[in-house]
């Protein structure tokens, strides 16, 4: 049982890793550069630094939600 928990809470982490990484990787198409950090600051600075581009704002959005 344990490990089991051990497995989900690695994959959900690889999974928090992956999307972070393709909004950083969406963000420098556009020349925002985000800072690492954990993901309550990270949503909040994403959600600063999108605000101001139209084309970047929804989308970002969309993979906070996701």
């Amino acid at each position: 049982m344990v490990r089991a928990l051990i497995i989900a809470h690695k994959k959900l982490i690889g999974l928090r890793d992956i999307s972070e990484n393709k909004i950083r990787g969406l963000a420098m198409v556009f020349g925002v550069r985000l800072l690492c950090g954990l993901s309550l600051h990270f949503t909040e600075q994403v959600l600063q630094a999108s605000q101001g581009i139209a084309r970047l704002s929804g989308p970002m959005q969309g993979l906070l939600a996701a």
